[in-house]
């Protein structure tokens, strides 16, 4: 096992691979804090209960838990309460995304102003939000760890230009002067994790040096994602097909309610469960799909066991997490080859890959499957098999600790040689 270093994370959200890595941190007794925006405290949560369910949701999942309340540095901030406020209402999301922006920005000032009073030899900071914590880290002779949760910028707006067809301006498309910070942030990083090869080269083709990128793909908790009993599989008549995702031109949703509704008339319907971030996508719905609002990861758990095929047909996707959560859940997935998840499923055995943006291709997977029972409870079936013999979050996040403190030691190695 590598020596760890000190470790401090600042995350703008509970991002489940980061709060791993930070996990791995503590459990070693390295991590020196945790940076985040909004942790409510329990007394907070008790007295939240005549909110309005979703509220209370929202409160609960942005507590930080596995960490001693010393470890969590709170960096209070509006902005970040009002834009998850405002995401709740309809078509506001362009308010929203400026709120959410300004909050990175403030939350990134006063990260960096603060780290020269935290004891640590490397900071994990979030893609977005990094940039002066990054830098000031770097200054400081600590390693800067870009945690890279989303595809390169410059690939992610060309996708949804060439592929959505989104208009210049749209609020899907990232901005110039979240693109140039977000540039930037890479310059700043000594290094940069990303769950997938996809993302590595999107990277390399925008000049970042391969040596300062770490690919490591996501993990899964496969005991809260498990399988539905056999006898309710058995028991079901029509083909029940699961997203899990935002429901956004990003995701591919588009093309899933256009094969949705090629396939009307067939024992086949779709459930879409996730938070509404592209309206005009669900003003005329087919027949055999619904909609739910986000859900708790526990409730997310239950629609999966609920499902017989989950699909994730993105148009960009880093990673897609909930591929795992399906696999794990005894489910065939159905992906896009623009999803960084696919390079899980190359050998067909768990799942199949369509090509992003392909309507026909997402309709005849779909029928595949179901025509097919056999082989989707095979592929449900290989999927649970691999990720049980997979990697844990802990292990994960053990995994990326140990390459930091290689890097963290090459790092300290080559300045004392240039001294």
């Amino acid at each position: 096992m590598t020596a760890s270093p000190r470790l401090v994370l600042a995350t703008t959200y509970p991002e489940p691979a980061a709060l791993a890595i930070a996990g791995a941190a503590f459990a070693r007794g390295q991590l020196a804090a945790v940076f985040t925006p909004f942790n409510p405290s329990q007394r907070l949560l008790a007295a939240a209960r005549p909110l309005p369910k979703r509220l209370r949701r929202e409160l609960d999942r942005r507590r930080l838990r596995g960490f001693a309340p010393v470890s969590v540095k709170q960096v209070a901030t509006l902005r970040d309460l009002a834009q998850r406020a405002v995401r709740m209402l309809p078509r506001t999301q362009a308010i929203a995304q400026r709120l959410e922006d300004s909050m990175k920005d403030r939350f990134d000032r006063v990260v960096a102003q603060r780290l020269d009073r935290v004891e640590c030899e490397a900071v994990i900071a979030l893609q977005g939000s990094s940039e002066m914590t990054l830098r000031a880290a770097s200054a400081a002779g600590r390693l800067g760890v870009l945690h890279l949760t989303d595809s390169h910028p410059a690939a992610k707006n060309r996708y949804l230009r060439e592929l959505g067809g989104l208009p210049p301006g749209h609020p899907e498309l990232v901005s110039e002067v979240v693109r140039a910070r977000e540039e930037r942030e890479l310059d700043e990083a000594g290094l940069v994790l990303v769950p997938s090869r996809l993302v590595a080269d999107q990277l390399a083709a925008a000049g970042v040096p391969r040596d300062r990128v770490d690919v490591e793909p996501r993990a899964v908790d496969v005991l809260e994602f498990s399988p539905a009993s056999s006898a309710k599989v058995a028991a079901r008549r029509d083909l029940r097909c699961l997203f899990v995702g935002q429901i956004c031109h990003r995701k591919g949703v588009r093309f899933l309610l256009e094969a949705a509704g090629r396939l009307a008339g067939l024992p086949v319907t779709f459930t879409l469960v996730g938070p509404l971030r592209s309206p005009d996508l669900m003003r005329r719905l087919p027949e055999n799909v619904t909609w739910k609002a986000s859900l708790a990861h526990s409730e997310i758990a239950a629609e999966m066991r609920a499902a017989d095929v989950l699909l994730l047909p993105s148009l960009e996707d880093a990673f897609g997490l909930v591929t795992l959560e399906a696999m794990a859940s005894g489910l065939p997935v159905v992906v896009s080859d623009h999803c960084g998840s696919s390079e899980l499923l190359a050998d067909g055995a768990a799942g199949i890959v369509v090509p992003a943006a392909d309507t026909e291709a997402l309709a005849n997977a779909v029928q595949l499957l179901l025509e097919e029972p056999q082989r989707r409870r095979a592929m449900g079936l290989e999927g649970r098999r691999r990720m049980v013999a997979g990697r844990t979050w802990e292990g994960y996040g053990h995994c990326v600790l140990d390459r930091i403190g290689r890097q963290s030691a090459r790092r300290a190695s080559a300045e004392v040689s240039f001294r």
